[in-house]
């Protein structure tokens, strides 16, 4: 029941935004055996740069959701 909690409370704390890219991610490692480029995620989420997607990948390895072996490098990204 704890954990449950816990769970919701990470979960609310993730933007809309983030959580949209943390599904396309899984999604795409799902169908692709890899993890998608930054500008594939431009793509996928109508952003107008990267820098916003490099934004939010920093979020979610700070929130424990993804880490990402070599930092700005393409193909990088784990889901956790």
């Amino acid at each position: 029941m704890i954990y449950i909690k816990t769970l919701v409370i990470l979960q609310e704390q993730m933007t809309k935004r983030q959580k949209e890219l943390l599904d396309y991610i899984r999604k795409y490692v799902k169908n692709n055996e890899m993890s998608p480029t930054y500008r594939e995620m431009v793509k996928a989420l109508n952003t107008k740069s990267v820098s916003n997607i490099g934004r939010m990948l920093d979020a979610l390895a700070e929130e424990g959701k993804i880490t990402r072996r070599i930092p700005a490098k393409p193909r990088s990204i784990k889901v956790l």
